[in-house]
């Protein structure tokens, strides 16, 4: 697998300049929400032919096997071959299906992502993780399958609703705390505007994950710092799906930062003012996730599912200071239990 992928900044010229002639077909990927509010500024900005364009319905719960079916069969039905290229135009859900499709249709075909969410932009779209939801498990059967390239255009970030600007940038508070304190600053609340971004914000961002995924493609050692707020946000996430309650991924892993940090302030590797800072600052832009004490164990329960957990062992982000992390801190369930209820009760 090639760790280079190209990250190419508004640049509808050069974008059209590099697919001409590299690619068999050019097969569009989306979905319902996207193709009304972006395919058709897609089309008019992509001077190439798009020999056909796949839409599934949006939505996590159709980030499916079935929906990954749907687009091989497509593929094989347009005649997709190895040469062929698959334009994930969409969020991270997109992106995740989007990308594990490709990798095994004919053992993988290459992938172009344009993201139109600042979600996708800062995560799903970089680092090469592709996924499907299975069994009510979030992201349990994926492949790493890096991107030949991703357009970056924040036009699309024009169609979001504040919601959504508020899941990109749960990503972008994760990159500050993990790696970056000057863009911690920058994220201070008499400056910060959560339904917009700088393109220097936006880029630090990017590079941040970038960086670290160079280093460790395949999540052995320095990867596992960008799973800061996962853990334990992976789990709220799975449990209200199964639950059919909505909850986004930018709310969950706002939760999971608020709870890994306090476990971390716990076990005596962050100081209680810096927790408190995180706490504060999340609290002051995210919703109270509603789940109740009688709830923690059910949720604990599915952070035995989790990717990360190895030989039975449960790990988390090391935060140190806001900056500065080191990948893993070995913690027990009821550790866990305890973050999940000092989580409660700051948000009662």
């Amino acid at each position: 697998m090639s760790h280079n992928t190209a990250v190419i900044w508004q640049n509808w010229h050069h974008l059209n300049n590099i697919m001409e002639g590299n690619y068999s077909k050019i097969i569009l990927l989306t979905d319902t929400v996207v193709a009304k509010h972006c395919l058709g500024y897609f089309r008019e900005k992509f001077r190439r032919n798009i020999d056909h364009v796949i839409t599934i319905e949006a939505g996590e719960e159709n980030k499916s096997m079935m929906s990954a079916a749907s687009i091989w069969q497509e593929l094989n039905l347009c005649k997709a071959d190895r040469k062929s290229l698959l334009i994930c135009l969409g969020g991270g859900m997109i992106c995740d299906l989007g990308g594990f499709a490709a990798s095994v249709y004919k053992r993988g075909i290459k992938t172009m992502y344009v993201p139109t969410t600042l979600l996708a932009m800062t995560d799903a779209s970089i680092g090469g993780k592709t996924a499907i939801d299975f069994e009510g498990i979030k992201n349990l059967i994926g492949s790493f399958h890096l991107p030949d390239s991703i357009f970056i255009d924040t036009h699309f970030l024009a169609t979001l609703p504040a919601a959504e600007w508020l899941n990109g940038y749960a990503e972008i508070i994760k990159h500050a705390i993990i790696a970056d304190a000057e863009l911690w600053n920058l994220l201070n609340p008499e400056h910060f505007r959560p339904t917009i971004i700088s393109d220097d914000l936006l880029t630090r961002s990017i590079n941040i994950k970038q960086s670290i995924v160079a280093v460790d493609p395949f999540e052995q050692t320095e990867r596992k710092k960008l799973n800061f707020g996962h853990t334990a946000g992976h789990a709220l996430e799975a449990y209200f799906f199964n639950k059919e309650k909505t909850l986004s991924h930018g709310q969950a892993v706002a939760a999971g930062m608020i709870i890994e940090s306090y476990i971390n302030m716990c076990s005596g590797k962050l100081s209680e003012k810096t927790y408190e800072q995180i706490r504060d600052f999340i609290l002051k832009y995210f919703p109270a996730i509603g789940f109740k004490n009688e709830e923690i164990a059910d949720v604990a329960e599915l952070c035995k599912h989790d990717k990360k957990r190895e030989f039975g062992t449960l790990t988390i982000t090391k935060i140190i200071a806001i900056g500065l992390c080191e990948p893993d801190l070995l913690i027990t369930e009821q550790q866990l239990k305890e973050g999940l209820e000092a989580y409660i009760r700051a948000t009662s």
